[in-house]
């Protein structure tokens, strides 16, 4: 694990709670190692390579606390989503999601590809920009 709660909170972050944390910190390392072939391995985590760590974990817990809302809301209205509501003076549309799921995978890829801008070109593996 490259990032540490200690770190977190000293480079500003304070989304994920510390009960929480090494689980998203794992996984936003395990992410990072993928993506530099564990390159951060053989030298000490830079200011930089720490704020993206730190970005991912944010990105993977918001994204987690996203899918819980989703399921409550599922859970609640037997399996359906609620796309709106009205009452008599009041009407209130939300938008649903209708993307296939391998339009999802790629935009949710494209945000994860945002937080390589952390990283030197040296760290990344080839073919990732």
């Amino acid at each position: 694990m490259h990032l540490t709660y200690d770190n977190y909170v000293e480079l500003g972050f304070d989304i994920i709670p510390e009960e929480n944390f090494d689980r998203f910190s794992v996984m936003a390392s395990l992410y990072v190692d993928r993506i530099t072939m564990n390159r951060l391995y053989s030298e000490k985590p830079s200011y930089n390579n720490l704020l993206g760590i730190a970005e991912i974990a944010d990105f993977f817990y918001r994204e987690y606390q996203a899918d819980l809302l989703l399921q409550e809301q599922l859970a609640s209205n037997n399996g359906r989503l609620i796309s709106g509501f009205k009452n008599d003076t009041y009407s209130e549309s939300y938008a649903v999601d209708t993307r296939s799921e391998s339009d999802k995978i790629a935009d949710r890829n494209a945000k994860l590809r945002e937080y390589h801008k952390y990283f030197q070109l040296s760290q990344l593996y080839r073919g990732f920009r």
